[in-house]
């Protein structure tokens, strides 16, 4: 069962009667390399005009020159390219860069940021955005236990990977616009919306988004907010879930300052 970016630490929320984290996932297709040069042909050679020249005799040629299907081959096709190697940045280094309670208001750290969700019924939702990440790194930030949660994931992959995760993401307001799914932490059956949400570009790409969820057999509605940036190879995403309402600017603010601590590849 794939880990679903409507993620189900779920459970916990509706213990408490309100919440869910979110993290955030995508699968994508290995990264196939730009094609290699074509082969360049040697070009013909041209015969000469005027009054033929007899050709040499075996005996009286030249041992020094070189002979006619020498000068005819095919020079040799270069090496394919391929996508260049993931960024070298330790495990240390994104584990400093983590947004931490004195970088929202409000917010500290606790709590586990994990938890395996059901098939939400849109693929641009489903599956791990940090599928094949290493090294990698999260962190939960809460303002109490019924929320509302600031989740962050950093990664690091290939450039053309990290790219093809956040073209998933932008893919999912037109691809998932609303769908139904079923959530064994939620009650059941669920309904889902995905709207727009405004968040500055940043990096080499961003993607955002805003998940309304509303099961059908729980009175609760929550929402899920959703960034997804990158610098290079390095991936971040940012999931804040409230419910009953949510405040963008806190993601806002989250999506700022978590791609402004992040390492330089």
């Amino acid at each position: 069962m794939a880990t679903s970016l409507i993620r189900a630490g779920v459970a916990a929320v509706v213990a408490a009667g309100v919440m869910v984290t979110g993290s955030a996932c995508v699968s994508d297709k290995p990264f196939d390399g730009p094609s290699p040069a074509p082969s360049l042909s040697a070009e013909p050679i041209a015969s000469p005009t005027g009054t033929e020249t007899p050709s040499p005799s075996p005996s009286s040629a030249s041992p020094s020159s070189p002979s006619p299907s020498a000068s005819r081959q095919t020079p040799t096709r270069p090496p394919a390219t391929h996508s260049p190697p993931p960024a070298k940045v330790t495990q240390a280094e994104l584990r400093a860069a983590l947004l931490t309670g004195s970088d929202l208001s409000g917010f500290h750290a606790g709590g586990d940021p994990g938890g395996s969700g059901g098939d939400s019924g849109c693929s641009a939702l489903d599956a791990d955005y940090m599928s094949g990440a290493q090294p990698k790194a999260e962190a939960l930030l809460t303002r109490g236990s019924a929320g509302p949660f600031v989740r962050e994931r950093i990664g690091v992959m290939s450039a053309s990977t990290a790219a093809g995760r956040v073209s998933r993401l932008r893919r999912a307001l037109s691809e998932c616009a609303h769908f139904k799914g079923d959530d064994a932490s939620l009650g059941g059956p669920v309904d889902y919306t995905v709207t727009s949400l405004d968040v500055p570009s940043y990096g080499d790409g961003t993607a955002s988004l805003r998940l309304t969820i509303k099961p059908q057999n729980i009175a609760v509605t929550l929402y899920q907010d959703i960034v997804v940036m990158r610098r290079a190879g390095i991936l971040i995403v940012i999931s804040h879930t409230a419910a009953g309402s949510i405040d963008g600017g806190i993601t806002r603010s989250a999506a700022k300052r978590a791609f402004a601590k992040l390492p330089r590849p």
